[in-house]
C-alpha cells in the first residue's frame, strides 16, 4: 500500500510564517493532517531532511522519501496546505492509480499525486536535483514518468492550497 509523504517543508513566504505550525482543530495543521489520514489506515511520513542544499521545492522532499524508504512501493504525495483535500479524494487516486503503476494525479494540480517508488523516479530526481539549473515541476516529473491525469470533477475545492493569510482566514470560517 502507498504511503502518504506530507511536504511541509515549503518557504510559506505568502503565508508569512510556517504553514505546517499553523493552529487547528487544538493542534499544528501538520499534526491534524497526519492524524487524520493515520486514522484513514495510511502510514504518514514527513518531516525529512532534504539531501540538496537550497530550497529545491517538492520534489527535493520526494526525492527524500525515496532515499528514506525504497522500499515503500508507492507515495502519495500531499502538501500540508490542503486541509481542504478529502480521504475520498485520495482513495480515488489510489484506485485510479493502483493498477496502472504510473504517476496519478487531478488534471489541475499536479498534487495530491500517487507516484510508485521505482528506480527511474529516483535517477531522474537525482539528475534533476544535482543540476541546479534542473527540472523543479512536479508537472514535468509526471509527464516525464508518463502519468495519468484525471478529472477533478467536483473536487476542485479540495484542490485548493492554502498560501496566504487571507486564505486562511476564509478557511478558518468554513468559507
Amino acid at each position: 500500500m502507498a504511503a502518504i509523504l506530507l511536504l511541509s517543508g515549503g518557504r510559506s513566504r505568502r503565508m508569512g510564517q510556517d504553514k505546517a505550525g499553523l493552529a487547528w482543530a487544538g493542534q499544528t495543521l501538520l499534526a491534524w493532517q497526519q492524524q487524520r489520514f493515520e486514522r484513514a489506515g495510511f502510514t504518514v511520513i514527513s518531516g525529512l531532511v532534504d539531501r540538496y542544499g537550497g530550497y529545491a521545492g517538492p520534489l527535493a522532499g520526494i526525492d527524500a522519501a525515496c532515499a528514506a524508504y525504497p522500499v515503500v512501493p508507492a507515495f502519495l504525495v500531499l502538501p500540508v496546505d490542503m486541509p481542504r483535500l478529502s480521504i475520498g479524494a485520495v482513495q480515488k487516486l489510489v484506485q485510479q492509480g493502483a493498477d496502472s503503476d504510473i504517476p496519478t494525479a487531478y488534471r489541475t494540480s499536479p498534487l495530491p499525486l500517487l507516484l510508485p517508488n521505482t528506480p527511474k523516479l529516483g535517477r531522474i530526481l537525482e539528475q534533476w536535483l544535482a543540476d541546479p539549473s534542473g527540472p523543479r515541476s512536479v508537472y514535468a516529473l509526471v509527464e516525464q514518468l508518463g502519468g495519468q491525469w484525471l478529472e477533478p470533477d467536483a473536487l476542485q475545492d479540495e484542490l485548493t492550497n492554502i498560501n496566504t493569510p487571507d486564505q486562511w482566514r476564509h478557511f478558518m470560517a468554513g468559507e
